[in-house]
């Protein structure tokens, strides 16, 4: 994967259900993220535990832990 650049460009929130929420910054583009890691998950396939998420990979930095999605919303604002 040849170097790229990223922004993180806007706030999201991945519930958890009872246990909570995370707050998280999402990167723009995405698309270089996912190639890195479809690159490590080629060479490393036994370390990939993205695949058990329903939605797969989703690049993000983790920003906080919250109680719920509202709360976690409310941090971002």
């Amino acid at each position: 994967v040849p170097p790229f650049a990223i922004t993180l460009a806007r706030f999201g929130v991945f519930g958890h259900g009872r246990r909570g929420a995370t707050l998280f910054l999402a990167p723009e583009p995405a698309e270089p993220l996912i190639a890195l890691q479809t690159q490590l998950w080629k060479a490393l396939p036994a370390y990939d535990d993205t695949r058990r998420h329903r939605h797969g990979f989703t690049p993000h930095l983790s920003v906080s832990q919250a109680r719920s999605e509202a709360e976690a919303r409310t941090l971002g604002d």
